[in-house]
């Protein structure tokens, strides 16, 4: 996200990691314009994190529910 082949404008190094770590945890908290300010590079990193974050947390529900001893068919 910091780089600049990811965005058009002048992005902090915060900032870039909060929308990285935002697109992660699935909230879709960003503090630029995602449509504007990120070039298309910048967006389908923005879209393969957010993959990432929504795999994660279905890996974690499915791991969690069989520990507590749920079955899948």
């Amino acid at each position: 996200m910091w780089l600049p082949v990811s965005n058009t404008c002048k992005l902090s190094f915060v900032d870039a990691v909060f929308t990285s770590t935002s697109a992660v945890c699935v909230t879709g908290l960003v503090v630029v314009d995602t449509a504007v300010d990120f070039t298309l590079f910048g967006q389908v990193v923005i879209l393969l994190l957010i993959q990432f974050g929504g795999l994660g947390i279905m890996t974690f529900s499915i791991g969690l529910s069989l520990l507590m001893g749920g079955e899948f068919s």
